[in-house]
């Protein structure tokens, strides 16, 4: 069975369920399963029809008018409300749709509109002035929809009398909620002899749905039509109360025939609509306004989408079914505000409901298929997204079937680590290695040799840590100056850290002796450290940071001023970037690291803890020493720094200056307090 054929058996499934619940009683009890079993049907070939198909559109009125009577006529859930909304708003922006279509669609996204202004009144604040502006609002919107039912082209005299009746309840309803003086019980009653009118109307045959999509038009059949035309049914048959297309039983419907299209006529030849004509009110369906005519009442702007953060919150409070939290998921993905990780959320959705229906379609294409499509539309973005949502991605892919597409969409990144000489990327549960493969990550394990890592490993690896793989990538193609080129300083701007333009002079003299000196350097000053002469040394091949950090990242620079991590990230120079080594505070590492990898650096050096100023000149002592002297890469410099602090059998190097030599006698340096604080975030 092909595809389309399970799609078509879908739809014409959920056309079969909503005749049954039609002849059950829209409303009773007996009819809401038949109800219940249709929208799970239709979501489901909701789900396989792609966005911007016209089929998407009548499946997404159907299942909304199905949502609608779920509402209106079984209790009242608001994420009933809510969905239906989206999908009735969602179908009326495909064109070309049938008049019959499109007029039930307006007819219940109305009644839904209107609904949340209804349930007010029979709360204690409905008789108190000051109502919601959201109220007005939805209810202008619902008497713009049922006027383009009443006003426009006759369709059909059910949907216009039905339409007439519900302008005029909703404008009597408009005037209850407009104004401030509160409950108006003339206008009160006047609604209510109206809704009894228009129960009147509806008795007996509830309300009418849209028609079902046309299957034949999108849907190939499964076998060739006969050649010898059906026999026609005799004149005076009764028709099934259900949507068009559907048989009168279920159970004895035959092969479904495909009907033909017939095509509109222009709306100038149609016939003239019987609506008595009255100057106060004009609707102009197409065209310009006439000449002389009355000036049409505006229209209100139609209500926005559903916002995805909306969506969010509702999937994440009440318990909604297995097939409402397909549905809520679903709208999620095109509503805006969507992110991709949205569609791992649906992908999750409908892996729950396929262990809870526990059987799949026999051609294959059922949940499980549809939840690996979503993870193939955001395989791109797997390397951008945070340590989480790659996690939650993986665990994904574990529930599904056959090769899941995570390899291929992390093939550059691996391609890059084995030319970075790195051997894995550390995730919390899996490292992606330099082969390109997925391999779990055994808790508590003690890394060794050169890796990458995004979340805090132990062991005697040298570590570079990235926020995700894409920004590994972006630091490995970047590339990285020469240390000594372009080294720059900036000490103590404030004078208020005297140990600074101490380390700044001894670190100048003995390894960078033409360095630009920012601040109070003593000797060879090229600048107060304001903002602006920081700004123009970020293409610095090392950066040397002596000043204080507020506690949003911002530098503490001359005369009170400060350098934001906002405007650091905008400075990025072309070409390759350079080393930034950080005060000796944990406030460093956080959005002014991110801001400094951002801005054009490669590396950022810094303490995921406070230290005393000593302990801090001593180490960075060792890491220039590393990084200048031996030559080495950023990340190993730090690790060499915490392999020696660790020592106990340490030597100090020859060249180190006598103020340093006496600090391991006051201070344990081997503490995981001195030695485990020093990070390389980059590469």
């Amino acid at each position: 069975m092909s595809d389309y054929e399970s799609l078509r058996g879908q739809v014409e499934k959920g056309a079969e369920l909503t005749n049954r619940y039609l002849r059950a009683g829209p409303g009773s009890a007996g009819a809401r399963q038949y109800l219940d079993e249709a929208i799970g049907v239709l979501e489901k070939a909701y789900q396989r029809v792609d966005p911007g198909e016209e089929l998407r559109g009548q499946v997404a009125a159907q299942l909304g008018w199905l949502y609608g009577m779920r509402h209106l006529l079984h209790g009242g859930d608001p994420r009933d409300r809510t969905t239906g909304i989206h999908l009735l708003d969602e179908s009326l922006g495909f064109p070309g749709q049938s008049p019959v279509l499109s007029g039930g669609s307006r007819l219940v996204l109305g009644q839904l509109l209107m609904a949340g202004a209804t349930a007010m009144m029979t709360s204690p604040g409905a008789l108190l002035p000051g109502r919601p502006a959201g109220d007005a609002r939805d209810i202008d919107r619902a008497i713009a929809l049922f006027r383009e039912v009443a006003d426009g082209p006759p369709v059909s005299a059910e949907l216009t009398s039905s339409a007439r009746t519900l302008v005029e309840v909703a404008e009597l309803l408009r005037g209850l909620v407009g104004g401030s003086g509160g409950m108006d019980f003339g206008r009160l009653a006047q609604m209510v002899t109206a809704m009894q009118r228009l129960q009147e109307q509806m008795r007996g045959r509830g309300m009418t749905p849209p028609p079902m999509p046309d299957i034949p038009a999108f849907v190939p059949a499964p076998r060739k039509p006969p050649e010898t035309p059906a026999t026609p049914a005799p004149p005076g048959t009764p028709a099934a109360s259900g949507p068009p297309g559907t048989p009168a039983d279920p159970d004895q419907a035959g092969e479904p025939t495909a009907q033909p299209a017939r095509p509109g006529r222009p709306f100038d030849e149609r016939d003239r609509p019987d609506i008595p004509f009255d100057p106060g009110r004009v609707a102009v369906v197409d065209g310009p306004i006439p000449a002389g005519g009355p000036v049409p009442r505006p229209q209100p702007d139609p209500i926005p989408a559903t916002p995805a953060a909306e969506l969010r919150t509702l999937m994440r409070t009440g318990s909604p079914t297995v097939d409402e939290q397909v549905a809520l998921a679903a709208a999620t993905v095109e509503a805006p505000g969507s992110r991709p990780a949205d569609r791992l959320t649906l992908a999750v959705a409908l892996i729950a409901r396929h262990h809870h229906d526990g059987a799949e379609p026999p051609d294959g294409l059922g949940d499980l298929d549809a939840a690996a499509r979503c993870l193939e539309r955001i395989a791109a973005d797997l390397p951008g997204m945070p340590a989480e949502q790659v996690e939650r991605a993986l665990g994904i892919a574990a529930d599904l079937p056959g090769a899941a597409p995570l390899e291929a969409a992390f093939a550059e990144v691996a391609a890059a680590m084995r030319d970075a000489g790195l051997k894995a990327l550390v995730y919390p549960s899996r490292a992606l290695t330099a082969a390109g493969t997925w391999e779990p990550v055994v808790p508590g394990a003690d890394w060794t040799g050169r890796v990458a890592a995004t979340t805090p490993i132990t062991g005697d690896a040298t570590v570079s840590q990235v926020r995700t793989a894409a920004q590994l990538l972006t630091l490995i193609r970047r590339g990285r100056r020469p240390i000594a080129e372009a080294a720059v300083f900036v000490a103590n701007p404030r004078a208020d850290r005297e140990s600074a333009t101490v380390d700044v002079l001894r670190l100048r003299r003995a390894f960078y002796p033409r360095s630009t000196g920012l601040g109070h350097t003593i000797e060879q000053n090229h600048g107060e450290a304001t903002p602006a002469q920081v700004m123009a040394h970020l293409n610095a091949s090392v950066l040397h940071l002596g000043c204080g950090v507020t506690v949003e990242g911002a530098l503490e620079l001359a005369d009170g001023t400060i350098l934001t991590p906002a405007t650091i990230a905008v400075s990025a120079s072309p070409g390759p970037g350079g080393v930034a080594i950080l005060p000796p505070t944990p406030a460093a590492l956080g959005a002014l690291a991110e801001a400094l990898l951002t801005g054009g650096f490669t590396s950022v050096i810094g303490f995921t803890a406070a230290v005393d100023d000593r302990v801090a000149s001593l180490v960075y002592w060792m890491l220039h020493t590393a990084l200048v002297d031996d030559g080495l890469e950023p990340a190993e410099a730090v690790a060499a720094v915490r392999s020696w602090l660790r020592d106990p059998r340490r030597k100090p190097p020859e060249l180190l200056a006598a103020e340093y030599r006496g600090i391991d006698a006051a201070v344990d340096l081997s503490d995981p307090a001195c030695a485990g604080v020093l990070v390389c975030h980059g590469c």
